[in-house]
């Protein structure tokens, strides 16, 4: 047997947008959004594991979530 134990990514739970049984979150690409489905894992505190659909680094945006959609231009202060 080998033991195998993956890096889990985790993102602020603030971060999800659920809507209609869906969870997703927005992330940017080209100072734009794109909403991308997530699978969740276990919650941590105030964090929230993905199991699928998210590379670690990925940048998102972990605020004010709700009023977010697809296509919306953002400027990403470093």
């Amino acid at each position: 047997a080998t033991d195998h134990v993956d890096r889990a990514v985790t993102i602020p739970a603030a971060a999800v947008q659920s809507r209609y049984g869906t969870n997703r979150v927005f992330v940017v690409r080209n100072d734009q959004l794109a909403g991308r489905e997530v699978v969740l894992g276990d919650r941590l505190g105030d964090r929230v594991e993905v199991s699928q659909g998210l590379d670690a680094g990925t940048p998102i945006v972990a605020v004010d979530v709700e009023q977010l959609a697809d296509g919306m231009r953002v400027a990403v202060n470093k």
